[in-house]
């Protein structure tokens, strides 16, 4: 597995808002991505979530479910620039 690569802005981000490492990584792996001006956004939508579900169980599921409601924002290298707390649906451009 590759290491997580966080600027110095998303690890001191990531540490005031309580964001485990453990959780980044299971939004990389299983989060839905959108660009959003020029970056890439991840998030957990529900078809993240219960793709997520079915892979670790529904148990397991259950302890972290909470902790999914954050916004990752990658950089075009794929290093996570900053990660926050979603408290609003992430908007999506109907073509």
């Amino acid at each position: 597995m590759e290491q997580l690569k966080l600027t110095r802005h998303a690890e001191r981000r990531a540490n005031q808002r309580g964001i485990r490492h453990e959780i980044i990584e299971t939004m990389l792996d299983f989060g839905t991505s959108k660009i959003r001006h020029g970056c890439e956004v991840i998030y957990m939508d529900q078809a993240a979530r219960n793709s997520l579900r079915s892979s670790i169980g529904r148990v397991a599921y259950a302890k972290i479910e909470r902790q999914l409601d954050k916004v990752l924002v990658l950089s075009d290298d794929g290093v996570v620039v900053t990660c926050c707390q979603r408290t609003l649906p992430v908007r999506t451009r109907k073509n």
